[in-house]
């Protein structure tokens, strides 16, 4: 029984430290529409960069921001 605990103990600890070091935050994507109203592709900032993404979700280049 005490092993069970030792066991849990460390897992509860190991996990909780894990938990928070891994944390990610969840990717925004924005939809791009040209003149007439219409849905071109995506959008999505990445640090200081933004990658453009078209209706298929394919990569269509990126915007470095100085």
């Amino acid at each position: 029984m005490t092993k069970f605990i030792a066991i849990l103990s460390f897992l509860t600890v190991f996990g909780g430290c894990t938990a928070a070091t891994t944390k990610q935050e969840p990717e925004k994507y924005y939809n791009v529409y040209d003149e007439n109203g219409r849905r071109k592709g995506y959008i999505k900032q990445q640090g200081e960069n933004y990658i453009l993404y078209n209706e298929k979700w394919q990569r269509e280049g990126y915007i470095k921001d100085d």
